[in-house]
C-alpha cells in the first residue's frame, strides 16, 4: 500500500509540473490540480505564565486592598437621649475585611439638601471648622473578616432651625482606617432624614 501511494503521489507530481520549454504539449492536455496549500503549523505550547515582576526587586508588590464596606444606616427617630433632649440615633453596620489588628472607624458629616456642609449648634459636635459630625471609637477587628455596628446619638439641637422649618438633612458616613496621623478610607454610604 505504501509503495502505491508513492507512486500515485510521485505522478501527481509529473501532472502538476509545469512543461519544459522543449517539450510540446499533447492534443488534450489535463489541467494541473490546483495547488495544495502547506498544513499549519502546530500550535506552539504556551509559555507558563508568571506575575509581572514588580518596578523595584527589593520591594514586593502592594497588597489589594480588601473589600470593606458599609451597609444601609439605619435610623431611630425623637430617641430620648436624657435630660429632656429627643434626638436621632444612627446605625452604620459595617463589614471590615483583611483588617485584622488594624484600627477603624466611622465618621460621619452632615449636609443640607444644597450640599453644604451642616454647622452645629451644639459645641463639640463639630469639626475644626464647626461643621456638624460625628466620630466613632476605635474599633480593632481580631479576625479577617469582621462586622460591627458603629451607633452615633445625635440631637436635633445640634441641627440649625430654618425658616422653612422641616428639612432634609443628608448623613454621609465613611468608614476609615486609621494610618499614623491620617486616615485611609474604605467604604462609604448616605443616607437622608428630616429634621425640625
Amino acid at each position: 500500500m505504501r509503495r502505491s501511494l508513492v507512486l500515485f503521489t510521485a505522478s501527481l507530481m509529473c501532472l502538476a509540473r509545469p512543461a519544459r520549454a522543449d517539450e510540446t504539449p499533447g492534443p488534450n492536455p489535463a489541467p494541473a490540480p490546483a495547488p495544495i496549500p502547506p498544513p499549519p503549523p502546530p500550535p506552539t505550547p504556551a509559555a507558563p505564565t508568571s506575575p509581572a515582576a514588580p518596578a523595584n526587586p527589593s520591594r514586593p508588590p502592594a497588597p489589594v486592598a480588601p473589600a470593606s464596606r458599609l451597609d444601609d444606616v439605619r435610623k431611630y427617630h425623637n430617641y430620648d437621649l436624657g435630660g429632656g433632649s429627643l434626638g436621632v440615633i444612627l446605625t452604620v453596620p459595617a463589614t471590615v475585611v483583611g483588617l485584622a489588628g488594624e484600627t477603624v472607624a466611622v465618621v460621619v458629616w452632615f449636609y443640607d439638601a444644597a450640599g453644604n456642609p451642616v454647622r452645629s449648634n451644639v459645641p463639640g459636635r463639630g469639626d475644626a471648622t464647626n461643621h456638624l459630625r460625628v466620630v466613632s471609637e476605635d474599633f480593632v477587628p481580631t479576625t479577617s473578616h469582621a462586622d460591627a455596628d458603629f451607633t452615633f446619638k445625635v440631637p436635633y439641637a445640634a441641627f440649625p432651625r430654618t425658616r422653612e422649618g422641616r428639612h432634609a438633612v443628608e448623613a454621609r458616613a465613611v468608614l476609615v482606617r486609621r494610618v499614623g496621623n491620617g486616615r485611609t478610607v474604605l467604604a462609604r454610604r448616605s443616607t437622608t432624614f428630616f429634621v425640625e
